[in-house]
């Protein structure tokens, strides 16, 4: 189920032999799974959703008109020589390329995404 309009989906996972459930929230753009949703104290503290990403998921339900992109929010060093964490000179070098430099950019903003799930 989406919970964040094309980027965070709530995924069940249900043991069919004892019924047990979990659920998880995953990251649409690179499937990585962010965390237990509604985590509780006695589970693996590792899969708990970080309160940031928790901040984030609440934020954004509670304002679903804002479309901003999660893309949008990241944040990161050096201005200058980065666009969202990807290298201005490899960017512009890429935008020549056609459609082989957009699907590079494409993988770009996916790694980098995939980046964001395990570091603030």
């Amino acid at each position: 189920m989406e919970i964040v309009k094309g980027e965070i989906w709530s995924i069940t996972i249900r043991n069919a032999i004892s019924g047990y459930q979990q659920v998880f929230h995953v990251l649409e753009a690179t499937c990585e799974v962010l965390g237990l949703a509604g985590g509780t104290r006695g589970d693996d503290e590792h899969l708990h959703v970080r309160s940031d990403w928790a901040g984030y998921i609440e934020q954004r339900k509670a304002n679903p008109e804002n479309t901003s992109p999660l893309y949008d929010a990241m944040r990161w060093a050096d201005h200058a020589e980065f666009d969202h964490g990807i290298s201005r000179h490899w960017l512009s070098r890429t935008a020549q390329m056609g459609e082989q430099g957009a699907a590079l950019r494409m993988i770009a903003e996916r790694y980098t995404l995939a980046c964001v799930v395990g570091n603030r």
